[in-house]
This record gives structure tokens, C-alpha cells and sequence, in this order.
């Protein structure tokens, strides 16, 4: 988790072990980390996503997708797909939420 000088909270990776899916430990992780983040004055938050599960964790915490890129659109110059798709993994997602007073 990072703040940076810009007010705005960027999550790099949030992750649980998969016999605590569904657990709630990953939402009280993003809580905690947006008390954090307010607590240091950030007004908002920014992240990207790539898996079904935490999309639908940040889109229930209020979190509002801006940008989604799926994989498929990814190629090189010979046009090859750099990322492989899989059932859970087809696209990024950008989300952003802007805190409450």
C-alpha cells in the first residue's frame, strides 16, 4: 500500500490464502487499509484488479470500475497474446473510490 504525495491510495496486491476464501479476511484487509490511508490524508482510493473474486470484493466495498482491459487485447508486435486467460483471470479492471468526509 502506498500514498505517495498525491493523496490517493494505490493497492498493489491483496491476497489470502485460499482455505480463508470467503472468510472476510479480505475485505477487513481493505477496510483497514482505507482507515490507514484516511488516517494519512488520503481522499481517495485507486486500484487494478485481475481475478472474479476480488472484483466483486471492491465493486461490494464501493469501489467504481473505470477501465477494463482483457487479456486478449494484450499482443506483441507478431500478435501473440502476452497473458493467457484463464477461468478466473481474463481481464484487468481499474477501480477508484473517493472517500467520505
Amino acid at each position: 500500500v502506498s500514498t505517495q504525495s498525491t493523496g490517493i491510495l494505490n493497492s498493489y496486491a491483496l491476497g489470502t490464502s485460499k482455505r480463508f476464501l470467503r472468510s472476510g479476511i479480505g475485505t477487513q484487509l481493505v477496510l483497514r487499509s482505507e482507515e490507514l490511508a484516511k488516517e494519512k490524508g488520503c481522499k481517495a482510493a485507486m486500484l487494478v484488479t485481475t481475478g472474479m473474486y476480488s472484483e466483486r470484493l471492491f465493486k461490494k466495498l464501493g469501489y467504481t470500475a473505470e477501465r477494463e482491459v482483457y487479456y486478449s487485447d494484450l499482443k506483441d508486435d507478431n500478435g501473440n497474446v502476452y497473458l493467457k486467460e484463464t477461468d478466473m483471470l481474463k481481464k484487468f479492471t481499474k477501480f477508484v473510490k473517493v472517500f467520505n468526509k
